[in-house]
């Protein structure tokens, strides 16, 4: 019996060894992509920049918007056009061949994007705070909760990310899709501009997209100091479902059309 659980526990700590490397990799090859380091992190700077020499009082607004759009770039036409890619290439159709399934692959991904987007956000905070000297007001007894919705966020996007490549017949496709639904979130949604002027059916679905949800989730609770616990659990359950069908959804698109390539 001891024997058994030596070589159960020897053999979880090889595939955990296995799941690290594989992430690390994936990490390291989302840092050296020119185009993943341009559109996630150097365009959501060059925004802020923008904005905040024009008008620096605007800062303390846009900041959750800047945040949700970096996090959009990447989840939702860097990782699109990333597992296209992999699936274009036979990739994927060889991690299932492997020990390691879709599933596990896909947790991989995800975990080595939100690290990437941790970054982001890190590098996005630091400038605004540093330059244009951003000012937080904390609503303390939500910001356990702010945590768990910033997580939840960025797998609500990388799993609608991940729907978007499964329907793609091809990178560029995967790219136009990805950019199309996060110009939509923009513009449409309250992520970057008040969205004060849209008509009621419009506010009453939009405020379901899940950048607009954390972009608001932010605001109140870093910014503004107004988080309600109406707000909060709306906000948390509103990303939670986003996450849960996207995910799933995702998972299943995806295998398919890997089955079907």
């Amino acid at each position: 019996m001891l024997i058994i659980k030596s070589l159960a526990k020897l053999w979880r700590m090889i595939v955990m060894k296995r799941y690290i490397n594989i992430i690390r990799l994936l990490l390291l090859n989302e840092i050296r992509n020119r185009e993943a380091m341009i559109f996630s992190l150097l365009l959501p700077l060059a925004i802020l920049i923008l904005i905040g020499e024009s008008d620096k009082t605007q800062v303390n607004y846009v900041y959750a918007g800047i945040i949700c759009i970096a996090f959009g770039s990447m989840a939702l036409v860097g990782v699109p056009s990333q597992l296209t890619n992999y699936r274009e290439n036979g990739i994927l159709k060889r991690v299932k061949l492997t020990e390691l399934s879709l599933g596990d692959f896909l947790g991989c991904v995800y975990t080595a994007q939100v690290v990437f987007m941790i970054i982001q956000a890190v590098i996005i905070t630091i400038v605004a705070k540093i330059v244009y000297n951003l000012k937080f007001d904390f609503t303390h007894y939500f910001l356990l909760g702010m945590g768990l919705q910033i997580i939840l966020g960025m797998l609500a996007l990388l799993s609608i990310g991940v729907v978007i490549a499964a329907l793609s017949k091809n990178t560029r496709a995967a790219s136009t899709i990805g950019n199309t639904v996060i110009v939509t979130m923009l513009f449409v949604g309250n992520t970057l501009f008040p969205s004060t002027g849209w008509p009621k059916a419009v506010k009453n679905v939009v405020k379901f997209f899940p950048m607009n949800t954390l972009g608001d989730g932010i605001r109140r609770t870093l910014i503004n100091n107004s988080q309600t616990m109406n707000h909060f659990m709306f906000q948390t359950f509103s990303l939670a479902a986003c996450v849960l069908i996207f995910s799933v959804a995702g998972l299943y698109l995806l295998n398919k059309s890997v089955i079907n390539h």
